[in-house]
């Protein structure tokens, strides 16, 4: 097995390496220590693959206790040893006996049984050799897509006026070419698009002329959530207006609508032969409520899934992939509470791939369970708002999912900041610093190449 995927990977154009003992190589040493991505297990035929950097490191024998110890010595917390660790929530596997039952898939002749004491999940000696395998069948094979997505897109109030003075293009800065390269681009449009002036008494309302939906076009933005707390600030006239100029210019929207049916009204996108399903709620402004007479969002409370285990098992039978886009929580948090995160959980279980989160105006970290990927909060993409000094709503990331027919491969994190009603790459690596932060903290352990963090599931 070993030898065999070895020649396979060679000729697929990476390199391997095979260390026996853990004093052989020095400078291979120091590079897993510097580069961070160097995986190193007791498992002989699992092999770590790294399509963008085309390497595949593993120890052979028992020299991966040398290793680990001498990495932990020199303060790396980074190290991994998946034949140890669950494949769906990298918890650490204890030893069992052989099952009663074999769930299906399970051989019955394997010498070895580990179960995951957090998911149940059972595994066996060479289980994570035939994940590998399968990840890379995925990678060489089939074609894959990229889908962008940004958080919070308010282009109303002082973003308005510069658009009066500026060409469309303007508020996407030197981020516009990574918009330009992704085959479809997402983000929750916190404005309505209209010049009603039926204001409905609120702190912040938020409108744009109509016609500043070509900033929209020129990202280009291809499907919009607006099912938030913004989209009837100026009545139900207000949102009608928007929905017809989102029609007009061409941009699919979801999570809100005439009536409630409208509301929950999927939209499914086909990109490279991949089907792609979107679904948006919130649980924002519970008096927007669409009934089946009354036109609003499609709300729900955090923790309801029943509100969505229709919708979402419907959809789940269409397409490859589905995208649940939600507006929630409270504002200024860095981290989701763990009843969010419970449902986050939840709404994964039940056939979403990714979860677009996004309210708080500034990131939270990224957790990857079980094959899903889930932003809990993908902060600001464009705005006029103030910025606080301590937690700076100006910074973001675009999020970039590298997607195939049957899931997420991976998630590119590109740093971005606000300014002059501008979004544009951001150099400071202190935004990296504290995303890497927040990730590991749900167990996800991004690399970073560049200005960039990346996560490959």
């Amino acid at each position: 097995m070993c030898g065999q995927l070895g020649k396979w990977l060679r000729v697929a154009g990476y390199d391997t390496v095979i260390i026996k003992h853990s004093e052989e190589d020095h400078i291979l040493l120091k590079r897993a220590i510097h580069e961070q991505r160097y995986l190193i297990t007791r498992d002989r035929d699992f092999l770590e693959l790294d399509p963008g950097l085309k390497t595949v490191v593993y120890l052979s024998g028992e020299s991966l206790d040398v290793w680990a110890e001498k990495l932990k010595g020199m303060g790396v917390n980074w190290l991994k040893a998946p034949f140890t660790r669950c494949l769906n929530c990298n918890t650490l596997l204890e030893k069992t006996p052989l099952p009663e039952v074999f769930p299906e898939g399970v051989p019955v002749d394997a010498k070895s049984y580990w179960l995951c004491p957090s998911c149940q999940q059972l595994f066996w000696l060479g289980s994570h050799t035939e994940d590998m395998m399968q990840r890379l069948r995925r990678w060489q094979g089939g074609p894959s897509i990229t889908l962008g997505i940004g958080g919070d897109l308010m282009i109303g109030r002082l973003v308005n006026k510069q658009l009066s003075l500026s060409p469309p293009s303007y508020i996407w800065g030197d981020l516009h070419p990574v918009l330009g390269q992704t085959n479809l681009n997402l983000a929750n449009l916190e404005t309505t698009l209209t010049r009603s002036d039926k204001i409905v008494p609120k702190v912040f309302n938020f409108k744009a002329d109509p016609e500043k939906v070509a900033a929209l076009q020129e990202g280009p933005i291809h499907i919009v959530n607006i099912a938030n707390n913004h989209i009837l600030d100026f009545s139900e006239e207000g949102l009608f207006e928007t929905l017809n100029t989102l029609d007009r210019a061409g941009i699919p929207h979801v999570g809100a609508g005439k009536t409630l049916q409208q509301a929950k009204k999927p939209c499914i996108l086909e990109r490279g032969g991949i089907k792609i399903g979107f679904l948006g709620c919130t649980d924002n402004e519970p008096t927007w409520r669409a009934t089946s007479s009354k036109p609003g969002t499609f709300y729900l409370e955090v923790g309801d899934i029943q509100a969505l285990e229709e919708p979402i098992t419907s959809l789940k039978k269409q397409v490859d992939i589905l995208i649940l886009s939600i507006h929630w929580g409270p504002n200024m948090l860095r981290r989701p509470s763990r009843h969010f995160q419970s449902f986050a959980h939840e709404l994964i279980d039940l056939g979403v791939d990714i979860l677009h989160g996004h309210s708080a105006h500034v990131f939270q970290g990224v957790e990857v369970y079980q094959k899903g990927l889930i932003l809990y909060d993908t902060g600001e993409l464009v705005d006029d708002y103030a910025v606080d000094p301590y937690l700076r709503n100006d910074r973001s990331f675009f999020f970039v999912i590298t997607l195939q027919k049957e899931g997420v491969i991976s998630l590119r994190m590109i740093p971005t900041l606000i300014s002059e009603f501008q979004v544009n790459i951001d150099p400071d690596p202190e935004t990296l610093d504290e995303m890497d932060q927040l990730c590991r903290e749900f167990q996800t352990i991004p690399e970073r190449q560049g200005g960039e963090l990346w996560i490959k599931l």
